[in-house]
Parts: structure tokens; sequence; C-alpha cells
């Protein structure tokens, strides 16, 4: 028996205690009327009806493999058995529209109760509570022992997949884990009492809730992982991976104030040797407090465009640069700092935030700068930080398992791209990409044009959407975005579109 089937199995038994409580319950309240007219006898048939449908799903010819999947199964044959003296029972209370048979109905009512009839099922009923909950206790007990740790081991194994991968679902799937075990800790601990006679919100609801919960939840989660699988390439990360962070601290002052180091005017830096140099040494001094003067008011504008580009602003922010002047440094410091993020969440409000990065190399891996390696990137950091995305962006792997496990091809990854936009057009999601390396993107100029007018077009169908990229300051790259950082030997932000 599968971990899902037997999660279904647990939660069709415990469904059909918790409904029986209710039967008995309901018939309670129905003869407690004193009218004994046709709705309260309606009321009876609602209740048959409900049950049948509740038993049938207690009904399974699945082999039992191990001893909990035995016990498992046998406490659903004694549930039906006590669902058939229930119907019975109900069936036996169904009357005419006659005050005086109506009347005659309450007195058998209370002499089915005083000869023990209804007390022996609910005794049973509280006996087979009481199984289910030591059946769950084992199917998600966080122990090894007979292949039953966290249902036989094998959600255990897809969690550890979905944490690998970085899906959020995997958050999820524990939280109702938890939830399911503090649950029947719980209802193991509480009192007998009688359960006829508490509310419908019951933790024995609320447990049912959850195991329902928990199934579907851990069903979508085996496909997104082999979605994201799909998605993922070895080499996604070894651009980032190989700028050293250390590194990334000299542009700590893009996104924080209090980084901003102080120019220094003091002549220790600038000891006088003798008479004669005592006028230049100060020349040079004046000529360096100016440049620092200068320069910090450069990052200050630059800092303050940035950030409203990054908390209000829309369409592509560029930065640019000769080969070595840190680009890249620059651009993996805002992909991973806190106050960036700080920032894009006052812009998207209280919609969720997807904080996508790729970084093109041309390192001879074909995936690192290419437009598949792109698409699969982006792809998949959006598809792990929303899982609900997967479905419409990969329909067909989504309803068919056999795709689950081929190739991905590079016309499946265009549509799934176009159908992001489509989703950032009509979503309440907001998404900001930081692309790094443009001119490391392969092809020649013409290609380099092809991707420029894509990047533009993804910004322009709403604005929910924007980048920020970096290049080299190629033609293609400068006349095609507005909004920029210039990294040489000074920092200037040029205003345009923001």
């Amino acid at each position: 028996m599968d971990p899902l089937t037997a999660i279904g199995l647990a939660g069709n038994i415990l469904a059909f205690i918790d409904f029986s409580y209710k039967v008995i319950s309901g018939a309670n309240k129905v003869l407690s009327n004193s009218s004994g007219m046709t709705s309260e006898n309606e009321s009876l048939t609602v209740l048959v009806v409900d049950l049948n449908l509740v038993t049938q799903k207690l009904s399974t010819d699945i082999t039992a493999q191990t001893e909990n999947e035995r016990q498992l199964c046998a406490l659903a044959a004694n549930c039906y058995k006590l669902s058939e003296e229930l119907k019975h029972i109900l069936a036996s209370l169904k009357l005419g529209d006659r005050q005086s048979k109506w009347d005659g109905l309450k007195v058998k009512w209370r002499s089915m109760r005083k000869e023990k009839d209804v007390d022996s099922i609910e005794r049973r009923l509280n006996g087979y509570q009481s199984q289910i909950l030591i059946r769950l206790q084992v199917m998600f007990s966080q122990h090894t022992d007979e292949q039953n740790a966290f249902v036989n081991g094998q959600l255990e194994a897809l969690r550890s997949e979905g944490k690998a991968l970085k899906n959020q679902t995997t958050s999820q799937l524990d939280g109702l884990h938890r939830t399911i075990v503090t649950l029947v800790q719980s209802l193991q601990l509480a009192p007998a009492v009688d359960m006829v006679l508490q509310s419908t919100e019951t933790s024995l609801g609320k447990l049912l809730t959850s195991l329902t919960d928990f199934q579907t939840v851990a069903t979508s989660f085996s496909r997104e992982n082999k979605v994201l699988q799909r998605l993922v390439f070895k080499s996604m990360y070894d651009r980032e991976n190989c700028i050293e962070d250390s590194e990334t601290g000299t542009f700590a002052w893009m996104v924080d104030e209090d980084s901003e180091s102080e120019p220094v005017d003091d002549q220790r830096d600038h000891p006088v040797e003798s008479q004669d140099n005592t006028i230049e040494m100060a020349s040079q001094r004046y000529h360096d407090k100016t440049e620092r003067t200068g320069q910090q008011i450069l990052r200050k504008d630059t800092r303050e465009n940035f950030l409203a580009w990054l908390n209000s602003g829309r369409g592509i922010f560029h930065i640019f640069g000769k080969a070595g002047s840190g680009k890249s440094t620059l651009m993996k410091f805002p992909a991973r700092s806190s106050r960036v993020e700080d920032e894009l969440d006052i812009w998207a409000g209280s919609d969720t935030l997807i904080f996508a990065r790729f970084f093109f190399w041309n390192s001879g891996d074909k995936k690192q700068m290419s437009l598949e390696g792109l698409y699969r990137s982006l792809l998949f950091e959006s598809c792990r930080q929303l899982p609900s995305l997967i479905p419409r962006l990969f329909p067909d792997t989504w309803q068919t398992s056999s795709l689950a496990t081929a190739p991905i091809r590079f016309e499946e990854l265009k549509e799934a791209f176009s159908r992001l936009i489509q989703e950032a057009r009509t979503s309440e999601s907001y998404f900001c990409f930081f692309i790094d390396g443009l001119d490391e993107f392969e092809g020649n100029e013409v290609d380099h044009w092809r991707l420029c007018r894509d990047l533009k077009y993804w910004t322009t169908k709403t604005e929910k959407f924007k980048l920020c990229v970096s290049s080299r300051p190629h033609i293609t790259f400068m006349q095609s975005f507005h909004s920029r950082v210039h990294l040489g030997g000074y920092l200037k932000f040029q205003s345009g579109h923001v």
C-alpha cells in the first residue's frame, strides 16, 4: 500500500467515526423535537444517505504489506460492519406524519438507549477512535522502526527531494505533519468524554481536515518536484558562486547609506617632508577631498534612484561598465541583500513577490550562456518559490505523468515562459528578475538585439514584471535601455523611464 493510499484510508476511517458521532447526535436532536412532522423524518433520511456515502469509502481491496497496514484494513472492515448497524437503527426510526406514531418512536428511542444498543455503538466508536489514533501515530512517527517512519519513509524521501530542490511546498507539508502529530497526541491525552455531546468543530474534525490537506499537498508535491527536476541543471549557480562573497561588501553603499565611508581629511595621510612640497601636498589633499565628496554625491544619487526603482519603479534598470568594473559583484550583492527584498516587498504590497536571478557566463557551458539556461533558471526559481504556478505553466506535464521524466524541450520552455508573462498580467504576484552579463549571451549582434527586444517586451506587458540587467557598454544595450548606472572611473545614474 503506497503512503498516500494509507493516508486516504486512515482519513476515510476517521471521517466515518466523526460522522457516526454526528449521526447519533443528529438522531437525538430530531427526536427531541415535539412536532414529529415530515421535516424531522426527512432529516433522518438525509443522515442515512450521507452515512452510505461515507461507508462506501471504507471498502478496499488493497493488499496490506506491513503490520500497520493490516491493522488499518481490519479497522476499516470493523467500521463497515458498524455502519450497517447504524443504518438499521436509522431505518427503524423512519415513520409517517401521525403524531401518535412519533410519540411512540420517542419511547422506542429511549428504550434503545436504555437497552444499551446505542450506547454500545458509542463505546465501539470510542474504541475505533483510539485505534485509528494509534495507526496515525505509527504512520507519522519520526522513528525508523518497521519502515513506518513518516508514512513508510516514502514521503520522507519525497520531502528530502523537495528540500534539495528548495520547493516552498516542503514547509507546507512539514507544517501539516506537525499539526497532525499535535492533534493525534492531543486526542490521545484527552479524558474520555461523550463525543456525541461535543460540537462539530472538534479536534477529530480538525484532524480529518489536516489529513485530507496532507494527502492533497503530498500528491501535488510529487508532481511539483518532477517539474522542478526537469528545469534544474548542474551549472545553474556556477557563475554566481564564482563571485567572491568577500567582494560584495564593496557595493553595500548601493542600498545602505550607513555603509558610506566618510572622506578622510587628516594630514597624517599626507606627511609634510619639506617646506618645498607643502603647497603641492595641500593641493593634492584638496583635490582628493573634492573627488571623494563628488563620489559620495554621485553614490547618493545612484542609491536613491535605485531604491526608488525597487520600491515603485517599473521597466528595466541597466547597470553597465567595462570588463572588470565590478558589474557581477554589484549584481550579486543586491540579489542577496535583505534591503533589496524589503524595497521590492513595498512594490508588491500584500501580493506575492517572486525574486529570481540569472548570471550569463561565457564559460563554454551552453546552458550558462543561452536562452535555454535563462528560461530554465528563471522558471525554476519562480516555480519553486510559488509552486501553484506549475500546473498553469506546465499543464501537459502536470496532467500526464509520463512527461515528467522526459528531457525538457526548448519549445516547451518558451511556451512556459510566455505563460509566465501572461500570469504576471493576471495573477496577484509580482516578478523581479536580476540578469547579469547580457554581453556574454551566445550569438552575434543580431541575437543581442533580439534578446533586448524580448526583455523590453516582457516588462511592457505588465507593471508587475521588471528587470535589473547588467552588461558591457555595447551599443546594442546602450540604445535599448535608458535607466542605468555606469561603473567605471566614476559612477553616474542616467535617468530615464523608471
